[in-house]
C-alpha cells in the first residue's frame, strides 16, 4: 500500500497524519502535531519554512511520497468562473486572466488551482 501524509495546515501548527492506504482500508502509521517555529516568517520565508518543514518531517521518520494539504478557509478565495469554450490547453491562460482582473494581489503572489466542470447546454 502507498504511504500517504495527510496535513492540516493551520494558524497555529501543521498536524500531520502518516497512513498507508489501499484496499479499502487505512492504516495509520504517525500522527503528529508540529508547532510553528518563531523564528521563521511563513509569510515571506518559504525557503526557510520548507528547510524546517523537511528537517521536522525527517527528524520524525516520515517517509510519504504523496501529500494532501488542507488549508483553512480564510487563507483559501473559491470563485466561479465563465469562461468561453476553449480547448484544454487554453484554460490555464484563461484562469490566470479572469484571476488577475479579480483580485487585488499581484498574479505572481497568487497559487492558483481549477477544476474545469462539464459544460451546461445553452
Amino acid at each position: 500500500m502507498p504511504a500517504l501524509l495527510a496535513c492540516d495546515w493551520n494558524r497555529d501548527a501543521l498536524e500531520i497524519l502518516e497512513a498507508e492506504v489501499g484496499g479499502g482500508r487505512v492504516a495509520v502509521q504517525r500522527a503528529l502535531r508540529i508547532d510553528w517555529p518563531a523564528a521563521i516568517d511563513r509569510e515571506h520565508d518559504a525557503a526557510g519554512l520548507g528547510a524546517w518543514l523537511k528537517e521536522e518531517l525527517t527528524k520524525s521518520g516520515i517517509e510519504a511520497e504523496q501529500a494532501v494539504v488542507v488549508l483553512s478557509r480564510e487563507d483559501v478565495v473559491t470563485r466561479r468562473l465563465e469562461l468561453p469554450n476553449a480547448p484544454d490547453d487554453e484554460i490555464p491562460p484563461l484562469v490566470r486572466f479572469q484571476a488577475a482582473s479579480m483580485s487585488a494581489t499581484p498574479i505572481d503572489q497568487l497559487a492558483l488551482a481549477f477544476v474545469p466542470l462539464a459544460v451546461v447546454a445553452g
